[in-house]
């Protein structure tokens, strides 16, 4: 078992998912073509120096790259959460240091805490309008169990990042709201079986999916092991892979 931080108010079980959730980040990180190859280079250096302790890893990336924003989010959203499994909470905390929202903005959410999910929806239907300036969304391994209805807030999305959570199937017509999306990373959601055209706005202006690490990629790859749930499915798929949009 990885030992304690002293700063962390996790323990026993708690900790070691903490300490999940945050590999998983950090690995994301080294894969982000957003993040350039020198802070990757690190992230990949620094993951190696601490295998077994992200959260000490990820404190000395904040040291030497203080000033990435998307670095700093996935920091500061994970060390502040006191309840790991609650994705409206790592919600709050992910939109309190988002980078596309001023102080200002933020200033009432900062007075919910942890838990207190009836008051983060009613700030979202509140702030409708201001939430309508986030374009990214990085949504990865906070214990979702379903596309969460509250992703219509964000209208104005370009990218969307639902990976490493436990979403077994897109409802129909999930992403219809989002005539802007261009980027969607469903990876990691290993029983995710499901998904088609007409769950996103048409005409669609999607350039990347990724569906690594789901039933849908084995789907795709040998569809005599699993009949198809929805047979507009592969089409699609097939449609995004010629177009070289498609991460399977």
């Amino acid at each position: 078992m990885a030992a304690h931080s002293p700063t962390n108010p996790l323990r026993g079980e708690e900790y070691e998912l903490f300490q999940g959730y945050l590999q998983n980040a950090l690995q994301s990180l080294t894969h982000n073509t957003n993040i350039s190859p020198q802070v990757q280079k690190t992230v990949t250096a620094i993951l190696q120096a601490h295998p077994i302790a992200p959260d000490i890893a990820l404190r000395h990336l904040i040291v030497q790259f203080p000033n990435i924003d998307r670095t700093q989010t996935i920091a500061i959203a994970f060390f502040n959460l006191t309840k790991y499994l609650d994705p409206s909470a790592a919600l709050k905390e992910i939109l309190v240091n988002h980078p596309q929202l001023s102080p200002a903005d933020k200033e009432t959410l900062q007075e919910i805490h942890p838990g207190e999910s009836e008051k983060i929806q009613t700030w979202l239907e509140k702030n409708k309008d201001t939430l309508k300036k986030v374009t990214e969304l990085y949504l990865s391994g906070i214990s979702l169990k379903e596309v969460p209805s509250w992703l219509t807030y964000f209208p104005n999305l370009q990218i969307l990042n639902l990976s490493h959570n436990s979403i077994p199937e897109i409802p129909h017509g999930a992403f219809a709201h989002l005539s802007q999306l261009q980027h969607l990373d469903l990876q990691g959601n290993v029983t995710l079986k499901r998904l088609s055209k007409e769950d996103f706005y048409q005409p669609s202006i999607l350039t990347h999916l990724n569906l690594k690490n789901t039933l849908i990629a084995i789907t795709f790859k040998e569809p005599a092991r699993f009949p198809e749930k929805d047979p507009t499915m592969i089409p699609f798929l097939k449609e995004l892979e010629k177009s070289n949009h498609l991460v399977i």
